[in-house]
Formats: C-alpha cells, structure tokens, sequence
C-alpha cells in the first residue's frame, strides 16, 4: 500500500507543476501601469464614454484611449493626453507613479480639486498641460522637481497664490503659461 501512494505522488506532483506553470503563462493580467491608471480613472466622471476601453482584462494600457507607450520588449506609458474629453472629476495621486511619462495633457476638461504634487514624481515629463479645468489652490512646489520640463500650461483654471520659487528648478522651461 505504501509503494502505490508513492506511485501516485509523481503524478500528482508533476500535475501541479503543470497547472502552476499554465496559470502563470496564462494570468499574468495587466501591468503595474495599467492598475495605475485605472485608479485614476476611478476619480474621473466620463459622461461620453470615451474611457470605456480601459479594461482591466487588457494585459498592458498601450491600446487604450489617450495612452501612448513606448516602443520595446517592455514598453511604458509615455504619454496620456486625455485633452478635451469633457471629463471631470478629481485626478488621483497615482498619477505620479508613471515613471516614462513624458507628455501629461489634462487640458480643455473640467477637472477640480488640486493639481497632485505627486506629478512632481514624473521626472521625465516635457509637457505638462492643464489649462482650462477648474483646479483650485496653489502650484504644488513638488513640480519643481521636473527639471526636464518643457511646456508647463496652467492657464484658465481657478489656482492662487505666488508661483512656488522650486518652479525656477525646471532648467529646460521654455514655455510657462498661467493666468486666468
């Protein structure tokens, strides 16, 4: 009796091996960036729909709506430009754990609450804009830390107070557009 339950245990044993590999071949699910981003979009109304792609069964963002990224084995969000979508709501602080991204464009919705300081964590940005929302409060001194910032536009929206000194960090600024 002892000999046959250790015939048995091969089997068993190499049938788990099997199944554990098939499931992680075939489960993987969408990447890190992709649950990043469907945080924020847990914060955004969409009355037009046009965020309905983003689906969680995808295995990476890169087909989705807005999301560009870049080329490679292993490509990463480089881009969201989610301009003049009618959109508002509040944008997540997750926003700024998309290390790759470059281009952020928010521009043209109706977007409130602060702007998040966590973008300040998005060091590769070039091209910030969020003009013409309703952000309110003061620019978060963390932006100052995208010191390979381009075009940063925050026009028309509902923000006071001085410019943070830390915005003089940014050592590639070309473009700075503010004002109501």
């Amino acid at each position: 009796m002892g000999s046959a339950a250790a015939a048995r245990t091969p089997w068993a044993l190499q049938l788990g091996v099997a199944l554990a590999f098939l499931l992680a071949t075939t489960c993987h699910g969408l990447n890190h960036e992709g649950w990043l981003l469907l945080t924020l979009r847990k914060q955004i109304v969409d009355t037009f729909h046009h965020l309905d792609d983003w689906n969680p069964e995808d295995p990476s963002p890169c087909g989705w709506k807005g999301v560009n990224c870049s080329s490679g084995s292993t490509p990463a969000v480089v881009s969201l430009n989610l301009s003049n979508m009618n959109l508002s709501g509040t944008v997540d602080p997750s926003i700024g754990g998309l290390a790759e991204l470059t281009n952020l464009d928010l521009s043209f919705n109706g977007f409130s609450g602060t702007i998040p300081a966590e973008i300040g964590n998005c060091s590769k940005l070039t091209g910030l804009n969020l003009n013409n929302n309703q952000f309110q409060g003061t620019i978060p001194a963390e932006l100052g830390k995208l010191a390979m910032m381009i075009t940063f536009n925050l026009c028309n929206n509902k923000l006071f107070g001085a410019i943070p000194d830390e915005i003089g960090n940014m050592a590639s600024l070309e473009d700075l557009v503010g004002g109501d």
